[in-house]
């Protein structure tokens, strides 16, 4: 060698070439140089084996990087406090936004946020979840995930492939269960205008009781969810056994016609809105010219063939061959006329005059609401029962039901039904949870 040094703290040379020698752990008390120059270039430290480890810049920037034996970076840390690094395999803990985490994975900041991005150049095709699972026999089994498990389409989906799904709170962790596609909770559902515990929502196949006769009746709601009644005259309607306060029953009511009278259901009730509900009674002025045709003249009428009317008169009477309050079916309506019917589709009624005073017919939308005492909410709509037909609460509906006696239910100025010839209705309590 050129030179020898075996104790150094400062080593310059101008260009001489120079070994270490007799000390296994050499050190320099300053900066390492070449004629007074620190050096400012990359310092290439090769091991025995495929690794190099870089002292460098990038772009400026002072960077440590290692590299694999083709010179291709694996891990680098520059200045600026970036760092990338191929796989990371810790057996300790990772603290982002902290060098002190208190979990096996930790972001602390104002505001953190995990961004699971798909690279794909559709957002609505995104597949992005996090897995849960285990080892079992040395293999990963999934129990289950969330996130956006499937490439076709944007849902997010929470599913345990195991066990159950569980929703919890601050008092328990259990608070609504989904197991085998059913949902249990140990509370009440809460509706923007109604509270729900509980549901009783019964199945109307069940039980049914048979009612007859006329005065006082009770609808026992623990006896059967499914009632009958034939009325042959006026009926005083009362529930008994109701759920629990805020909780629903369901019932199906049918009312088989035998005679006339009221149909009066209680009054000390939870009304809707906090009033008894009464049937609304449509009505519109009609004219006659009974010399051209039988037709009665309304503009804009709106009727349907096949819908149920009536009609009254004030101050005169109405036209000769019409009744007071005497059912009738529309038939061949036009825009701004139709003929009636005693029957439906039946032949038109002989109007034989125009009648004096002022004529009305009224069409009403049969819908009666009623509430047990302790919150139950009831919703009842009138369905033709001859066809087996139920229809929603307050649907219109047209039923011919034949000729016979009047139903025990009444019309107009009586708040709860009205005059109709046939053998039998069906009023429908239909199961919603709120009106």
């Amino acid at each position: 060698a050129l030179a020898d040094v075996t104790d150094a703290t400062n080593v310059a040379a101008a260009g001489a070439m120079f070994d270490l020698i007799d000390d296994t752990t050499p050190s320099l008390g300053g900066p390492l140089g070449v004629n007074g120059k620190e050096i400012t270039g990359a310092i290439d430290i090769h091991s025995t084996g495929d690794v190099i480890l870089e002292l460098g810049d990038n772009a400026g920037v002072n960077k440590v990087s290692i590299k694999d034996s083709d010179a291709a970076e694996v891990a680098a840390i520059d200045s600026d406090g970036d760092v990338s690094i191929g796989k990371l395999v810790t057996t300790g803990i990772v603290g982002i936004g902290t060098p002190d985490p208190d979990a096996e994975l930790e972001i602390r900041s104002a505001g953190p946020t995990i961004r699971l991005r798909d690279t794909g150049g559709t957002a609505d095709a995104t597949e992005a979840f996090i897995e849960f699972g285990g080892t079992d026999a040395s293999a990963w089994v999934r129990t289950g995930y969330v996130g956006d498990s499937s490439a076709g389409s944007s849902n997010i989906m929470l599913r345990a492939e195991i066990g159950d799904v569980h929703i919890g709170d601050a008092t328990n962790n259990q608070a609504i269960t989904i197991s085998s596609g059913n949902i249990s909770m140990l509370g009440s559902l809460n509706l923007q205008d109604n509270t729900l515990q509980r549901a009783n929502l019964l199945d109307t196949s069940v039980v049914t009781q048979a009612l007859s006769g006329t005065g006082n009746k009770t609808i026992d709601l623990e006896a059967g969810n499914s009632v009958t009644h034939t009325a042959f005259g006026a009926v005083t309607w009362t529930f008994s056994n109701p759920t629990a306060t805020n909780s629903m029953s369901t019932i199906f009511l049918s009312l088989v016609t035998g005679g006339t009278g009221n149909q009066t259901w209680p009054t000390n009730v939870l009304w809707e809105n906090g009033s008894a509900p009464t049937l609304l009674d449509t009505q519109q002025v009609f004219t006659t010219d009974f010399g051209v045709d039988d037709k009665l003249d309304i503009t804009a009428h709106g009727f349907q063939n096949g819908n149920r009317i009536h009609a009254t008169n004030s101050g005169g009477a109405l036209p000769a061959g019409l009744a007071v309050d005497t059912p009738y079916f529309v038939i061949n309506k036009t825009t701004n006329d139709f003929e009636v019917s005693l029957t439906l589709g039946g032949s038109a009624v002989d109007i034989t005059d125009d009648g004096t005073g002022t004529q009305t017919i009224h069409s009403g939308e049969n819908k009666l609401v009623f509430v047990t005492d302790n919150g139950g909410v009831y919703w009842v709509g009138i369905a033709p029962a001859t066809t087996g037909i139920t229809m929603a609460a307050g649907t219109q509906v047209i039923a011919d039901v034949g000729d016979g006696n009047n139903p025990a239910v009444a019309f107009g100025s009586d708040d709860y039904g009205f005059y109709q010839t046939g053998s039998e209705l069906a009023l429908v309590v239909n199961d919603v949870l709120s009106v």
